[in-house]
């Protein structure tokens, strides 16, 4: 009874981090599935905690079509396996030696290296050694028990210091896993493209709000069981499980659906008779990391042409991203010119590292024009102009290159929604009087239909 009971939960915690991030997405611009995390170490235990992230991960990849999110799976893993070791060790009072050590060690791992990706040089080398150090006194203070730091790291503030600590831990494990394993977003070639503040609300925040959810549910729970000590834990089970079939899981299959059919409002409308290019709709909250944004890019390109740099489409791209959230004005077009450079090198740059480039690269060389324009009875700005960047090509050993063409954004309120479209080729081939691309990406741009009443 007792198995079938956890996996009760198990099941329970996993519509529980659908619901959360369907609903909260939208809204709060955070998932707040970590509150299944936090959840299953309270009610199931470490190795439950562990599976419960992945199960998470999983269910992104399959219910929420986001196959991105299996890059979150180290950060996700790693969190659920310090959440769980200490509350088992808080609440269950169990002994993992060493674990609180490793965790502390793990804490000054982290915080050295997002100040060495910030520094670099050897500001950041030193900042990332006396970290390194410093983790390493907690290592040390378990084997060789140094009287002053081993009394109070093995003491139980020292764990409640480190649950507390778990949002921050997460948010820099997300942070340094992207910037390690994509690029250095923290770099200052970079970094003024980024929204730091808003990224550390959606992961830090995220997280920090799930530990607040978690406690607020525990502590009621607890209080149920004090003030209905008549009902039996079958009588318990048997409830739960009629609850979460009768109001559970619809409130899960309506969010879902209320998710998907915000996020596919443009599958219908993009440009379909689009030969020779392709379409293909990815969600992009895992690529926009950097900027706090959630949504989704509907992008085409030509297949086996795009790398052939005696092709047209050479470097081609056409695109729609749908960005949670109004990054535009009507009046200060600064705020629209800061979300075209963010989304648009943000996004190149991640394209470029899963392509094998080392050091992506991608700066505006210039903007050539800047008006108001209507698309299709939408009202909205068009920019064109040109970056630098590399070519996704390692043939070509991502050879430095020169693309051109337009942006245009418009704002959805009734999705509470950005569009930014982006079409460019290669700077070479744009123009038209070179038989360049420029007239068929801007009647891409006409064939999209905009939803009505925007």
């Amino acid at each position: 009874m007792q198995y079938f009971k956890k996996i009760f939960i198990f099941l329970v915690l996993a519509l529980l981090s659908i619901l959360f991030r369907c609903l909260s997405t939208p809204f709060l611009g955070m998932y707040l599935d970590k509150t299944s995390i936090y959840l299953a170490a309270l009610l199931l235990g470490f190795w439950w905690t562990i599976i419960q992230a992945a199960s998470i991960i999983s269910l992104h990849i399959i219910v929420i079509n986001d196959p991105i999110a299996l890059l979150r799976l180290p950060a996700y893993i790693i969190f659920a396996f310090i959440v769980g070791g200490l509350t088992d060790i808080m609440v269950r009072k169990k002994v993992f030696r060493g674990f609180i050590e490793f965790s502390w060690f793990l804490n000054c791992v982290l915080i050295g290296l997002i100040l060495q990706l910030y520094f670099g040089s050897l500001i950041g080398i030193a900042l990332l050694t006396a970290f390194i150090l410093l983790g390493i006194l907690f290592l040390i203070s378990y084997k060789v028990q140094v009287p002053k730091i081993s009394k109070g790291v093995r003491h139980t503030y020292s764990a409640v210091i480190l649950y507390a600590l778990t949002p921050l831990t997460y948010m820099l494990m997300e942070f340094d896993m992207y910037a390690l394993t994509m690029f250095n977003f923290l770099a200052p070639s970079t970094l003024p493209y980024t929204d730091i503040p808003r990224a550390v609300i959606s992961y830090g925040g995220d997280a920090l709000l799930s530990m607040l959810i978690t406690l607020a549910l525990y502590i009621a729970l607890i209080k149920i069981k004090r003030e209905f000590p008549q009902i039996t834990e079958l009588k318990r089970t048997i409830i739960s499980l009629l609850l979460i079939l009768c109001l559970l899981l619809p409130v899960v299959l309506s969010a879902h659906h209320f998710y998907e059919s915000r996020e596919d409002a443009l599958s219908l409308i993009a440009p379909r008779d689009a030969r020779p290019w392709e379409l293909t709709i990815v969600k992009m909250d895992y690529v926009w990391l950097a900027l706090g944004a959630h949504g989704t890019n509907y992008y085409y390109l030509v297949p086996g042409e795009r790398g052939n740099p005696n092709s047209k489409y050479y470097q081609a791209w056409f695109g729609v991203y749908w960005v949670d959230g109004k990054w535009y004005s009507e009046e200060d077009i600064s705020i629209v010119k800061d979300a075209i450079y963010k989304f648009a090198i943000i996004d190149q740059n991640f394209w470029l590292a899963q392509h094998g480039d080392p050091n992506p690269y991608t700066a505006v060389k210039s903007e050539e024009e800047f008006k108001r324009y209507e698309v299709n009875g939408i009202e909205g700005w068009l920019m064109i102009g040109s970056m630098y960047t590399h070519s996704d090509v390692a043939e070509e050993g991502y050879k430095n290159i020169s693309i051109k063409g337009f942006f245009f954004v418009a704002y959805f309120p009734e999705y509470d929604k950005t569009a930014i479209v982006y079409a460019c080729t290669s700077e070479e081939y744009y123009d038209t009087n070179k038989d360049g691309i420029r007239d068929e990406l801007f009647n891409l741009l006409h064939q999209i239909v905009f939803p009505i009443g925007s």
